[in-house]
């Protein structure tokens, strides 16, 4: 429970980064960095990945399906350096996570691809949904009640805008899939 607890706590505590990310205080934003990456570097880690980052929210996502009976899939293939910045792979990963278990339905599946060719960074996100769920495509209403949900597919779309890719959303039947191509900068 302990772990647990303190994997939760440092999920909570990166969301905030997007708020001093805007505030521009550097020294700040690094000290906390650093604590924070000492913490993951403590951590033990179902994912083994060139990203640290990427293996920490691989990690708390899955445990976080696990404990809503979600079937959680994952494959890697990262033959190349990701050159996301740490904080922009977070909030695309973390907020592409939470979309996909908040609106789960059908057979309760996840299934992430993540792969790195010479110039980009694609994933492939595709989770069963009930088939009475409205349309996603246009922007997922957020079921959470505290400020600052709701901007998911907006921070994504930003992102890959920012690393001249692209994301493409689709829903087909009892599936919802997100496809992201970021380019290396």
């Amino acid at each position: 429970m302990k772990f647990q607890q303190e994997i939760y706590n440092l999920r909570h505590d990166m969301k905030h980064l997007l708020l001093l990310k805007e505030s521009n205080n550097q020294e700040l934003i690094e000290d906390l960095l650093t604590t924070y990456s000492a913490k993951i570097d403590q951590l033990p880690f179902s994912y083994n990945t060139s990203s640290k980052i990427l293996n920490y929210v691989l990690k708390i996502k899955k445990e976080e399906a696990l404990l809503h009976n979600i079937d959680f899939t994952v494959t890697t293939n990262i033959v190349d350096t990701i050159h996301i910045e740490d904080i922009d792979l977070y909030l695309l990963l973390m907020n592409l996570l939470d979309n996909a278990i908040e609106n789960i339905g059908g057979n309760r599946q996840i299934k992430i691809t993540i792969s790195t060719t010479s110039n980009s960074l694609i994933i492939k996100s595709i989770n069963s949904t009930s088939p009475t769920l409205p349309s996603m495509i246009q922007d997922i209403p957020s079921k959470k009640k505290e400020d600052g949900h709701g901007l998911g597919l907006k921070t994504m779309r930003n992102i890959a805008e920012k690393y001249k890719g692209s994301i493409v959303i689709a829903q087909k039947q009892n599936e919802f899939i997100v496809d992201i191509e970021l380019k290396n900068p």
